[in-house]
């Protein structure tokens, strides 16, 4: 046998690389394909943020709630939660007199309703507050969004639930 049966190719002579790349069409069928998958997903990650913008806001009037009932027995005194100037959807305080121990800002797209009363939530020097609160807060704009509730016993217990029944208006 000759060295070129047995090599494939002469002595010398390299074979031709190929040229490594995408072409256009490939580049186009691969930008296709994303853009139907964003345009599937944009809108339910829209969706779960606002549901995590609810949860998030939730979250902050429980812990504003059990701060002031912990800081009213830890004072001896009375503590409130107060609503800002033009109500829960600007955000809310814990207040000892006059002096603000803690401020929270409310998430923006979030529809907070005090289904219970008006005013401030004051927690008395043992911890409990005169009757019971509620607030119940939806994302007006996503009526699939399970609307969330906190909600605050006579003894000043605070308690977080999920609405069931998929009606935001109704509270949980």
């Amino acid at each position: 046998m000759n060295s070129l049966a047995t090599t494939g190719r002469r002595h010398g002579l390299r074979k031709p690389t190929a040229v490594r790349g995408f072409t256009l069409i490939e580049i186009l069928i691969v930008v296709a394909i994303v853009g139907v998958l964003l345009s599937a997903a944009v809108p339910a990650f829209s969706s779960f943020v606002k549901a995590a913008r609810l949860r998030s806001a939730a979250s902050g009037l429980y812990e504003a709630l059990t701060i002031a009932r912990s800081e009213a027995i830890k004072r001896n005194a009375s503590v409130s939660v107060s609503a800002a100037a033009g109500g829960w959807q600007d955000g809310w305080t814990v207040k000892f007199g006059t002096t603000t121990l803690k401020e929270w800002q409310a998430e923006a797209g979030v529809t907070y309703r005090d289904a219970t009363g008006t005013g401030d939530i004051t927690y008395g020097l043992s911890g409990r507050i005169t009757g019971t609160r509620e607030l119940v807060l939806y994302v007006a704009s996503d009526s699939k969004i399970a609307a969330r509730c906190v909600l605050v016993d006579a003894g000043g217990r605070v308690n977080t639930r999920v609405d069931k029944d998929g009606d935001q208006s109704n509270g949980c």
